[in-house]
């Protein structure tokens, strides 16, 4: 796969994660955020049910990589799940979103801490510039919402499901 596909993958990537955290918002009012993210993993589960069956010239998985497979499937989908959906329950759709776009911000800072790389000129704009989005919008939240600055309650509780 060449960069260019590669870049485009990642593109559409990004878009379908945010039509996710904007169709999400509807459905947190009217689902409790457990019962979302298990509809989210089945879907998944069966989506993917025929990726069970493994080649016979594929060499077994040793226990490190178990273990990191394991974290990612924690980290990167169930608690990031949980933690979008309480998220854009407690907030508004517009918030979520420039929240979420600071994840390729995000990205590159751990990537820059954990695995070297050394970021460039464009990723540290783009860092600079998410965090600005963010501290733009809760700093307008403060001045014309400084009561609900953002947060909004959820229409529907776990008392009332």
């Amino acid at each position: 796969m060449n960069k260019l596909a590669g870049q485009a993958c990642l593109a559409l990537s990004m878009a379908l994660v945010g039509s996710y955290v904007a169709l999400s918002k509807p459905l947190v009012a009217a689902l409790p955020v457990f019962l979302l993210a298990w509809l989210r993993f089945g879907i998944g589960a069966l989506a993917t049910l025929h990726w069970l069956n493994k080649p016979a010239d594929e060499l077994p998985l040793d226990r490190s990589t178990h273990r990191l497979l394991f974290l990612e499937a924690l980290l990167g989908n169930f608690l990031f799940s949980i933690c979008m959906l309480y998220g854009v329950a407690l907030s508004s759709a517009v918030a979520a979103g420039v929240v979420m776009a600071a994840i390729p911000a995000a990205v590159a800072v751990l990537g820059w801490l954990w695995l070297k790389e050394k970021p460039s000129m464009r990723m540290g704009l783009a860092t600079a510039l998410a965090v600005f989005g963010i501290a733009l919008l809760s700093a307008w939240a403060i001045c014309y919402w400084p009561a609900q600055c953002c947060v909004r309650r959820p229409t529907r509780s776990w008392a009332s499901a």
